[in-house]
């Protein structure tokens, strides 16, 4: 039994981790990086490119990390994750060319890959010594990580629409300085002693193996997650140009952008009533169907303002789906393999990523925005409709 100073010292943890997940969200640079880029002569069709080198990296990177993370610490993975974020941001800003903007990917796909089992690892672990719900927990966090994005973007909105493009590299070196007060607050965090230091030296991959293996219901959520990925940076690596297409105010590039966050705040505030009223199956493929949806709506409308509602409602319900993924995993890992486990669900997700940032990065110059997204939004469509059909074969 945990006693109530302990379960106090885990809340004020659960704080912590929340305030760095808040800092390290502030992302000034999202709405206008594609912009930024475009300006440096980079064209839209590299650029969407790049993203398969975060991709690949996240991909190669994702059970290595996840093994570190659960034989050294959590905190430690999180830590350098978030340092890693920011020394990628800044080798894109300082030389901005097609081979530097491919290695800085590479640097923030080695940060997404050491986060990707950490980061929610310590969230279960503190949430459950402190007999806190933890899809109510990370729903908070996430919500509040998305209202730093939906204010940062809204602050990048208003600088480009006063200050131009004299506003870019500013805004990205803003963002790397909150990146790494993230990292710093990260290692302030209590440590948890769950290592498996000094056992076999493939203890995490036999024993994530084996639980994988022998757990129908973890088996299927990593294809699940996999086929249902949603594309959200793909997403907004695209959308600056799509608005500038339909005509929308420039001053709309950030503000949607920082709706779309702020109604996923709010959304995101309500996951744990959403997941006890449909369970883990219907939540997380109701998601993926209403995303799917959208997309095709993006694509069929040219209306500006059209346009701008459609783009706000699919940021804000996207993120939702990685809530309830990683609740559904947590529940079925162990302790000591947490992180490895988690990894292991980001791994096939990120293999997909490839495929899907592949094919849409050279789809870029043969198709339109607008024939993409429809296309995307089929293709999400069937897949949810498989995930469900997935899921809840496994469930019985």
């Amino acid at each position: 039994m945990t006693n109530s100073a302990d379960k106090q010292t885990y809340l004020r943890q659960i704080r912590k981790l929340i305030l760095s997940d808040f800092l390290g969200n502030l992302y000034f640079f999202l709405p206008i990086l594609t912009l930024f880029l475009l300006d440096n002569d980079i064209s839209l069709s590299v650029i969407v490119l790049a993203q398969v080198a975060y991709s690949a990296t996240s991909f190669i990177a994702e059970i290595p990390t996840g093994i570190l993370a659960d034989r050294y610490g959590h905190k430690l993975s999180y830590a350098i994750g978030r340092l890693s974020d920011a020394l990628g941001l800044l080798v894109i800003v300082l030389f901005p060319t097609p081979i530097t903007l491919f290695l800085g990917l590479m640097f923030r796909g080695l940060s997404g890959a050491l986060m990707s089992g950490s980061e929610d690892a310590l969230l279960y672990e503190y949430s459950k010594r402190s007999d806190e719900n933890f899809t109510k927990q990370l729903g908070r966090k996430k919500g509040l990580g998305t209202l730093g994005f939906a204010v940062a973007a809204l602050v990048a909105g208003v600088a480009v629409e006063v200050f131009g493009t004299d506003a870019y590299a500013p805004l990205i070196f803003l963002t790397i300085t909150f990146i790494v007060a993230s990292s710093y607050q990260a290692i302030t965090l209590l440590d948890l002693k769950i290592s498996n230091k000094g056992k076999d030296k493939f203890h995490e991959v036999k024993q994530g193996f084996a639980l994988i293996k022998t757990n129908k219901v973890l088996r299927t959520l990593i294809i699940v997650s996999g086929i249902t990925f949603l594309g959200k940076y793909t997403l907004i690596d695209v959308y600056p140009p799509y608005f500038v297409e339909n005509n929308v105010a420039p001053l709309f590039i950030g503000l949607s952008l920082s709706l779309g966050a702020a109604l996923n705040y709010l959304l995101l505030r309500s996951s744990q009533t959403i997941e006890d009223k449909l369970g883990p199956v219907k939540s997380i493929t109701g998601t993926v169907l209403v995303t799917a949806a959208l997309y095709v709506l993006l694509g069929i409308t040219n209306n500006a303002y059209i346009t701008v509602v459609t783009f706000v409602l699919l940021f804000a319900v996207m993120e939702s789906k990685a809530v309830f993924v990683s609740s559904y995993a947590n529940e079925h890992a162990r302790s000591d393999i947490r992180a490895t486990i988690l990894s292991a669900v980001s791994q096939f997700k990120e293999l997909i990523k490839i495929l899907v940032k592949t094919a849409f990065g050279f789809a870029v110059g043969v198709f339109s925005l607008s024939s993409l997204f429809i296309i995307y939004g089929s293709v999400l469509a069937v897949g949810a409709a498989w995930g469900y059909f997935l899921l809840r074969k496994a469930d019985r």
